[in-house]
């Protein structure tokens, strides 16, 4: 018996099952990283709308992403009702007004659907660092205290 060459060419319907396949796992990969990015993307204009409304010391704003049992700490003192945490911003914004907000940390669990942000108010006499928390795109805990400088 003769071996069989190796060079072989295979018969037409093999080659375009490969083909399938290939494009099949092509189009995969693209829509996996396009989900991501879309991901990415909404959470991104999720954080800037934020940022923004922090820096402009807008309170309405804020206030549509929290969570019905959101909880907050401003300045030592603690809040829990939504509707006291929404004057007392708008106390602090009154006293302390915003000039920038940068964020310094953010990140989270996509799969657990919980993320934070980190960052920095910097208003006309004060620095203050805002920490939050989120669960399903609200903010469910708000912590701002006054930024320690570094040295």
């Amino acid at each position: 018996m003769k071996n069989k060459k190796s060079n072989e060419v295979l018969p037409w319907h093999f080659k375009n099952q490969i083909i399938m396949k290939n494009v099949i796992l092509t189009a995969i990969v693209f829509l996996a990283l396009g989900v991501t990015t879309l991901v990415y993307v909404f959470k991104r204009g999720l954080n800037d709308e934020i940022v923004k409304a922090f820096t402009t010391g807008n309170v309405s704003t804020l206030s549509q992403y929290f969570a019905a049992d959101i909880s907050m700490v401003l300045l030592e003192e603690e809040f829990d009702d939504p509707e006291e945490i929404k004057s007392q911003l708008q106390n602090f914004f009154d006293e302390y007004a915003p000039k920038r907000f940068n964020v310094r940390h953010e990140g989270g669990q996509e799969h657990r659907k919980i993320s934070y942000l980190i960052g920095v108010l910097y208003c006309k006499e004060k620095t203050f660092r805002i920490t939050m928390t989120f669960e399903n795109d609200q903010i469910d805990n708000l912590i701002i205290e006054p930024e320690i400088p570094f040295g």
